[in-house]
């Protein structure tokens, strides 16, 4: 498992462990994740890609 303390950009660490639970289930989704934390998937790769943050409103959702 990744330790969010190895990173200083958090969406890195985002990424890297989407790639690593994706590795355990591959039937894993950036819908499936986009849709437990109330983002549209295509929102949720653009934070992977740099491209967005995660806004202070989705952070709870991101935490739980």
């Amino acid at each position: 498992m990744i330790s969010v303390f190895d990173y200083f950009e958090y969406r890195d660490y985002l990424k890297d462990f989407y790639e690593d639970q994706k590795k355990r289930d591959p039937f894993l989704s950036y819908q499936y994740i986009g849709s437990k934390v109330g983002l549209h998937s295509s929102h949720l790769i653009r934070i992977f890609q740099k491209k967005r943050h995660v806004t202070e409103k989705s952070i709870p959702q991101f935490t739980s």
